[in-house]
């Protein structure tokens, strides 16, 4: 799915018309034709293709045993000598499909030009934005998604399983809707309405929110489901229930997870460019945005600097936030 809507790759490094994808073209529709009526063809397009893939993926993937999200450990009963060697072998393989960019990254970013870069207001401005709008967004996707489990969960007990399927369902649909088409059509619809805020910063932050809940549903879904079936019957003869039962019961056995989606979410907004490519300008600017400007204007230097302070804002806030709950959280 992810490489089916690729976007930011192909317009930094410029695709040309034999390069472009659907959603790049969608970009070109509205930002430089503005042909709204090609963009909305385009998107259907792309959003009927992701639909059938993320349909693939959910009758493609098990259910998986009640108890299994809380294990710490997990070893394959059918472990072999050769099974190991294949599967070193292929993890091998994709380290040295990762690690060179990465190492690339960090040897460009130690420039002569590293301490000039540092001390540019403009950097640390749009590294405070990206900053806020990650936090904010990735807080809004974690509990949207709470939101939507708890109703999917409230539907199966009540006997509705097709019902709660289908909400889970919807929240993997967003994943069918390119984020540019999203932020776009919330651009027109205040627009047409109230009018467009000052600040594009609430847009931004919905707008990610949205696109971060379907890896926050398959981070809390399994454990979710397993509290449900572990603790509902003895909430009910308690009378726990509603905020009490978040408070004690949930916010508690979902310490661990709810640290991961949020890292997940928050990263995610963090090194989005989608979105802000529509809306950023010299006013609002994150860091891939200006990052992209850099690239744009041949300070190469000055980008893999950037690039550099990127990845390494990325790898703290994901191991903070994934610390937060402590090396002893587990579910009581």
């Amino acid at each position: 799915m992810l490489c089916f809507a690729s976007f930011a790759t192909v317009l930094s490094l410029g695709g040309g018309p034999k390069a472009t994808t659907i959603e790049l073209a969608i970009y070109q529709a509205l930002s430089f034709d503005y042909d709204p009526a090609r963009a909305a063809m385009l998107a259907l397009i792309q959003m009927l293709c992701c639909l059938g893939l993320v349909l693939l993926s959910q009758r493609l993937s098990k259910a998986v045993a009640i108890g299994v999200s809380h294990v710490r450990g997990w070893r394959d009963p059918d472990d072999r000598l050769h099974s190991r060697l294949s599967d070193g072998l292929l993890i091998g393989a994709a380290l040295l499909l990762l690690l060179p960019p990465l190492l690339a990254v960090i040897v460009d970013g130690i420039n002569r030009n590293m301490l000039d870069v540092l001390a540019q207001p403009a950097l640390w401005q749009a590294l405070s934005t990206s900053l806020r709008i990650a936090i904010a967004a990735g807080l809004l996707s974690v509990t949207l998604t709470m939101m939507l489990l708890w109703s999917s969960r409230e539907l199966r007990s009540r006997q509705r399983p097709l019902a709660g399927q289908a909400m889970e369902l919807s929240g993997m649909l967003i994943l069918a809707m390119p984020g540019i088409v999203l932020a776009t059509g919330f651009f027109l619809l205040l627009n047409n309405t109230i009018g467009l805020p000052e600040s594009a910063d609430g847009i931004v932050i919905f707008t990610n929110a949205l696109m971060a809940i379907p890896y926050a549903l398959k981070v809390l879904e399994n454990p979710m489901r397993d509290i449900a079936a572990r603790y509902s019957m003895l909430c009910q003869s308690l009378g726990i229930e509603g905020f009490a039962r978040l408070r004690v019961v949930e916010l508690r056995a979902l310490r661990r997870p709810l640290a991961q989606a949020l890292a997940f979410a928050c990263v995610l907004s963090i090194g989005d460019f989608g979105v802000v490519a529509l809306f950023g300008n010299e006013a609002f600017r994150t860091l891939p945005f200006y990052l992209y400007q850099q690239i744009g204007a041949y300070r190469s230097q000055d980008g893999a600097v950037t690039a550099l302070l990127l990845l390494l804002l990325c790898f703290l806030l994901f191991t903070l936030i994934e610390k937060l709950p402590g090396r002893d959280a587990k579910t009581q």
